[in-house]
């Protein structure tokens, strides 16, 4: 039930929250012209399917001109799969995961340096990273999620402009949970409540020109 996380459970997701924007940060720094979606594709993809995280390690391993890549894509598959674990109650495992997936988005902003030592690395790095988004396998793994969160965004917006106003993205995910459910399902998604309520409140996070109006964060004036 959402009223009964437990404190680990809300350490947890504070820690996993900020780790995804640090390294959403260094994605926008490092290659400013791909999409943002590719960090959370890739996330998507090993939360779902722990086997993706082996396939996605091969193709951007630490070589050539995926060697400015490599910290960021490890540190989202360590982001998934500590949730993956927590969610199964391997909690040892998560906060393990947690921390390696700390320690890449760390390490990840330095590769800004490579941009300027080592320029030609960047022009093939993001072609092979569209790439792998652009794939009818790629689109076919996201597109559930993706339409989930375009109906979220659309109630979201409709019950916003009669006047409902929300102090944070979480509250909105569990304001319209069951319909969540109910598109996810239709859409052939199998989701926990666990992970729809952390990956759904970090996308709508990512719409804050869709659906910041709407926020009202608490102490704000009226």
């Amino acid at each position: 039930m959402f009223n009964s996380v437990s404190r680990e459970g809300k350490d947890f997701e504070y820690h996993l929250n900020r780790t995804m924007v640090r390294l959403n940060e260094a994605f926008k720094i490092i290659f400013p012209s791909m999409p943002i979606e590719t960090l959370n594709y890739i996330y998507w993809r090993v939360l779902m399917d722990e086997n993706a995280a082996q396939s996605l390690e091969r193709s951007f391993g630490v070589s050539g001109q995926n060697l400015r890549q490599y910290p960021i894509v490890m540190g989202c598959i360590c982001c998934a799969r500590a949730k993956r674990a927590l969610d199964h109650s391997r909690s040892r495992f998560a906060w393990n995961s947690l921390a390696r997936a700390s320690y890449f988005a760390g390490s990840a902003i330095l590769e800004r340096s490579l941009e300027i030592f080592m320029p030609e690395f960047k022009h093939d790095a993001e072609q092979k990273a569209l790439s792998e988004m652009r794939s009818k396998g790629g689109k076919q793994r996201v597109a559930p999620w993706k339409t989930v969160e375009d109906e979220l965004v659309r109630l979201v917006i409709l019950e916003g402009e009669k006047g409902k106003c929300w102090t944070t993205e979480r509250q909105i995910v569990r304001h319209f949970r069951m319909a969540i459910i109910g598109i996810a399902e239709k859409s052939k998604l199998k989701i926990s409540e666990a992970t729809m309520v952390d990956t759904f409140s970090r996308r709508l996070k990512q719409r804050g020109t869709d659906i910041g109006k709407y926020l009202r964060k608490k102490g704000a004036g009226e």
